[in-house]
């Protein structure tokens, strides 16, 4: 999720930081104004889709796998401890989706109550008709402003009539393109993502290319500019209302100098080819997922080999170190207890083998030592061990044994119908005092049935 997070603001950065550069200076405003809209979403989508790139890494293939378990300690041979059981994880309060949840809820409720207040503005006003436009005579509006269909005027200046004309097309404007839809959805965008700071500042963004439109509008229908450039100012407030569109006086610089502006429109051109290119470029690269691919490697096969040269022992303990950080893993077990998994396979347990037989003396130490003998244990194929009908009575004790057999725990009882016939080789370990299971049960029966035999020995071989 935090990957998603970072991904996601990252890309809108960008994608805004282009349309800074190359769109907000233009005279594209319907362009604009679909970019705009687009951002957030696309840089929203952009981290979940999967384009893969495959990077080649060296991986041996993973076959049979034996796990070898001990709990907060190295492997020993002596002892194997329970099986790791998954279970389902412990569920608990996830602070950061309930404060994520809680400031969205307080956003939609003042949002609510902000929509709310305009309804209810439109209810108590007085209603007029202009044109096939709904007009709003309340005292609540402090400059002249429009909310869905209904434009809101203070009641004296619409009985000072003065260039009230020039301000109602103005806001007929915002009406016929259905500018409040796009503030409905930037406005539902900003609570969604509350979050991330370039959703509030697109939606800023957007309300300043909706006065450009409605001021284009107005130039369009031949209005002296200069009376509509000191109309502006006459109307102009700093009171901003969520999901309208008033005249906002710390807007008016940049709307004088779009109204004087005289369009390139090879610059124009440009600036649109260049927005387009690098915007789909930055979203391609947010999509991208690097993977690593697997590769076989040809496991070494000499078993003997003369003493390698220094840089050959540092290189061996290199290589046996990351084998063995591969193929080992910490897990919990059902008692919240850490469990370390040894996950060997044939490939896995030859080139540790070798590697092991490369090191010297002084190089044998840690895990090096303890998986290495551990491999050097398992070349050995035992003698099988057959089983008495006695000692399967004797180990339906729980209290006394604990039963495995192929490596999976079993209940005790399970063993008043097995067969000694079934199986191939037994072991019999003491629990320690600090083993986990130790006062449950005493000893530990690990049984293995022919074919299990057959597959675990030797799980080191050679090529003939």
């Amino acid at each position: 999720m935090t990957v998603y997070l970072l991904k996601f603001i990252l890309c809108s950065v960008v994608l805004f930081t282009l349309f800074k550069l190359f769109l907000s200076r233009e005279k594209c405003f319907q362009f604009n104004r679909i970019v705009l809209l687009l951002t957030i979403p696309l840089a929203a989508i952009a981290p979940l889709f999967s384009v893969p790139i495959e990077i080649g890494y060296p991986l041996d293939p993973v076959e049979n796998f034996i796990f070898f378990e001990q709990p907060q300690s190295s492997i020993s041979l002596s002892h194997t401890s329970e099986p790791f059981t998954p279970t389902a994880e412990t569920t608990g309060i996830d602070w950061i989706v309930l404060s994520y949840l809680l400031i969205a809820l307080m956003l939609l409720v003042y949002k609510s109550h902000s929509i709310l207040s305009l309804l209810r503005w439109k209810n108590q006003g007085e209603k007029l008709m202009f044109e096939g436009t709904r007009i709003i005579i309340s005292e609540k509006a402090k400059t002249p402003f429009s909310f869905l269909n209904a434009i809101f005027l203070n009641r004296k200046d619409y009985e000072k009539a003065y260039d009230l004309g020039v301000i109602i097309s103005h806001e007929m404007a915002h009406i016929s393109q259905k500018h409040y839809l796009d503030l409905l959805f930037l406005e539902f965008i900003s609570v969604l993502f509350w979050f991330n700071p370039v959703c509030h500042v697109i939606k800023h963004q957007a309300k300043l290319n909706h006065e450009f439109l409605a001021d284009q509008a107005i130039l369009d229908r031949n209005f002296d500019i200069n009376h509509y450039k000191r109309t502006l100012f006459k109307f102009s407030t700093s009171h901003l209302i969520p999901f309208t569109s008033p005249i906002v006086s710390s807007t008016l610089k940049l709307r004088m100098t779009m109204l004087n502006k005289i369009q390139n429109n090879r610059t124009k051109n440009l600036s649109l080819f260049a927005s387009c290119f690098l915007g789909i470029l930055t979203w391609g690269v947010f999509t991208v997922e690097l993977q690593a691919q697997e590769t076989k490697t040809t496991p070494v096969t000499n078993v003997s080999q003369d003493i390698p040269s220094t840089e050959q022992r540092s290189k061996a303990a290199k290589a046996l170190d990351k084998l063995i950080e591969d193929a080992t893993v910490i897990k919990t077990n059902s008692k919240g207890e850490e469990v370390r998994q040894f996950r060997n396979r044939e490939g896995l347990s030859l080139q540790i083998y070798n590697l092991y037989k490369q090191l010297p003396e002084s190089e044998k130490t840690g895990d090096r030592k303890e998986y290495g003998e551990l491999i050097n244990s398992l070349t050995k194929i035992p003698e099988k061990k057959p089983i008495t009908q006695g000692q399967l009575e004797e180990w339906q004790d729980s209290s006394e044994y604990g039963i495995w057999i192929d490596g999976g725990r079993i209940e005790n009882t399970i063993l008043s119908s097995a067969n000694p016939e079934d199986y191939s080789y037994y072991h019999i370990s003491r629990l320690e005092k600090n083993a986990k299971n130790y006062g449950k049960h005493y000893y530990q029966v690990n049984l293995m049935t022919h074919a299990y035999f057959d597959e675990t020995f030797p799980l080191l071989k050679t090529d003939k």
